[in-house]
């Protein structure tokens, strides 16, 4: 009878061990890649051809993008801290925390239509931001290295994260770089989500790499900067979606989503019948125009930029905080998980999800009037005051004339050495 008590308690607890064990919730680290810092100032004959030559070493245009970089204030309208591998913290509540905005907005969606438990981790990776396929891959070992190093930290605590990179235009080229580290025992990575991301003939191919479980490729008709990446080393046009008309198939691990967004006009929205719910009822179908998000929009708050559209109906949200409803939704559509286009109606909070190569299409609901509204309200606590078009202009300018006297110096002291 002793035994058989004994049993009983071994197996009960046993039990009670894996419920506990099963019922953990699930860790997640998800790491935001920011893209190479704006060239628009940089567009000058000599700058054009070191792009192209991949020639930037100690340039004005490097020592430039270098100043800019660590100044924080330029910190404030995307998720981008100092360079290397940083933790978000979600608990700071102070305007211009746009990290620990992005992350917390991403979160909040990410729960509006995710029933799975996850303790979720965010980080930033910095680089150093130059149009470079050299600094690219080299950042990459980077990166893998710093990532490596983290994961083992958790292992360490019999914990074994998920992992998840987000990457921003040539952020996402960074991630997708890792692929060509040669380790073996390679870290795997479970999704990785691309925004915007203009993928040269180079890193084409490693999309389909078995490091990379999941990708998701995001990307908008709306984003010149993706479509014309005409300074990218050896080829002219960058390819939007990652593969032309030759490669028609695409790997099994991708998903690619153009994202298209729908709205009406101010003065039709003002004038349409709503219902309880502050969802339109009726309104003039003439009257809807197409608001699909640039490369800005796709990743940037619209505070002290002015590549953010004031028309757009998110304003001044990044579509990028939306994109974790995308996937949660389009993981329970088996019928769509190669190329698809995510159509989303502003006005009526739905969206349609329609598929490529067929006629396929399904009506779904988008996050509702509140759940915006709410994102709008938090957004705005974290606007930052001192962030404006003027300044960050004129901290631009100072950065540029530093940045040239300080390559001056290296080409005279390089000079010095040679004689």
């Amino acid at each position: 009878m002793k035994n058989i008590f004994l049993l009983f308690i071994l197996i009960t607890g046993l039990h009670l061990s894996l419920y506990s064990e099963n019922n953990e919730p699930e860790t997640c680290l998800t790491i935001f890649v920011h893209g190479i810092m704006s060239v628009k100032y940089h567009m000058s004959f000599p700058n054009i051809m070191l792009f192209i030559k991949d020639q930037v070493a100690n340039s004005a245009y490097q020592k430039t993008v270098e100043i800019i970089r660590n100044d924080p204030y330029f910190h404030q309208s995307h998720p981008i801290q100092q360079a290397g591998l940083h933790l978000v913290d979600l608990s700071l509540e102070k305007p211009g925390a746009a990290p620990t905005l992005f992350s917390r907005l991403w979160e909040q969606v990410d729960a509006t239509n995710n029933n799975d438990l996850k303790n979720n981790i965010y980080y930033t990776f910095g680089w150093t931001g130059l149009l470079s396929p050299t600094v690219r891959r080299f950042e990459a070992q980077v990166l893998y290295n710093l990532l490596k190093k983290e994961v083992k930290k958790f292992q360490e605590k019999g914990i074994h994260p998920k992992i998840r990179i987000v990457g921003y235009s040539h952020g996402g080229n960074v991630a997708l770089e890792m692929a060509t580290v040669k380790k073996k025992n390679k870290v795997m990575i479970d999704e990785l989500i691309l925004i915007g991301v203009p993928v040269v003939k180079t890193a084409d191919f490693l999309r389909s790499h078995k490091m990379f479980k999941r990708i998701f490729h995001f990307y908008s008709k709306g984003d010149r900067v993706q479509n014309l990446d005409l300074l990218s080393w050896q080829r002219w046009f960058a390819i939007p979606k990652g593969r032309s008309k030759k490669f028609e198939k695409l790997p099994e691990n991708l998903t690619q989503i153009e994202i298209r967004v729908k709205r009406l006009t101010k003065h039709q929205l003002e004038r349409a019948q709503k219902n309880p719910d502050g969802t339109v009822l009726t309104y003039n179908k003439k009257a809807m125009r197409v608001a699909d998000p640039g490369h800005t929009e796709l990743w940037s708050f619209g505070w002290g930029t002015s590549s953010y559209s004031k028309h757009n109906p998110f304003y001044p949200l990044p579509t990028g905080v939306f994109i974790p409803y995308l996937i949660n939704t389009i993981k329970t559509e088996p019928n769509f998980q190669d190329h698809i286009i995510a159509d989303i109606y502003t006005h009526e909070h739905t969206m349609f999800l329609r598929h490529k190569q067929n006629s396929l299409y399904k009506k779904i609901n988008f996050l509702s009037k509140p759940n915006i509204d709410g994102m709008l309200t938090l957004a705005k606590k974290y606007e930052p005051a001192n962030y404006s078009i003027k300044e960050y202009d004129a901290r631009v300018a100072q950065a540029k004339k530093e940045g040239k006297r300080l390559a001056k110096l290296e080409e005279n002291k390089n000079k010095k050495i040679s004689v």
